[in-house]
């Protein structure tokens, strides 16, 4: 799968769920310093757009079931995928971003299950598929789907391992924080071809 764009939350817009859109350039969007402190570029996002990302990365969805990430893309379907990595138990940033990325996606044109689908996984270890699954609640609800359609957004849990396989498959750079006992990480979400 092509890695199609990165975008922050409050950067959304209909030419991020759709690549044959002409995209703008970073001098059209961009405005004053992007630059990152020092003791922060260890968790930043890195631009990795048109890197093809592992499909065997082994995951273990809000029910409990054990699947693959190359299990939510298919060569039939067209719709984008996009994929949030954070981790339920995060303070504050990582529901800043999926509030800010439901507001958007609200105000789309595209329809979520029709014209993309959202994967959301997490980097902590420690969490469990209960946790997954009432984090999918709540934001199904937020986005008005019925519980019969649930699968177009799907929550999951890793091993540490396979966490840090996507994350540097994709750019999302994070540690863990020792010091505020909590991860550090960038903020943003990505945008996934259907194609292999």
């Amino acid at each position: 799968l092509a890695l199609l764009a990165g975008a922050l939350f409050f950067g959304l817009n209909d030419s991020a769920l759709n690549p044959a859109q002409e995209a703008a350039s970073p001098s059209d969007t961009a405005t004053g310093s992007l630059a990152v402190p020092r003791a922060l570029e260890a968790a930043q996002i890195e631009d990795k757009a048109g890197v093809k990302v592992p499909l065997d990365i082994a995951m273990i969805d809000q029910d409990g079931k054990s699947v693959f990430f190359g299990d939510y893309f298919s060569q039939s379907d067209p719709s984008t995928v996009i994929l949030t990595i954070g981790y339920y138990g995060c303070p504050m940033l990582c529901s800043l971003v999926l509030n800010g990325m439901v507001e958007g996606l609200k105000e789309l044109s595209y329809r979520i299950g029709k014209d993309y689908r959202v994967i959301s996984v997490s980097i902590d270890d420690r969490e469990k598929p209960d946790l997954a699954f009432k984090k999918q609640e709540a934001y199904l609800g937020a986005m008005n789907v019925p519980p019969e359609d649930r699968d177009v957004w799907t929550f999951h849990v890793m091993t540490a391992g396979e966490a840090k396989r996507l994350s540097d498959a994709v750019g999302f750079k994070y540690y863990w924080d020792e010091k505020n006992a909590q991860f550090a990480h960038g903020a943003g979400f990505f945008a996934l071809s259907p194609e292999g």
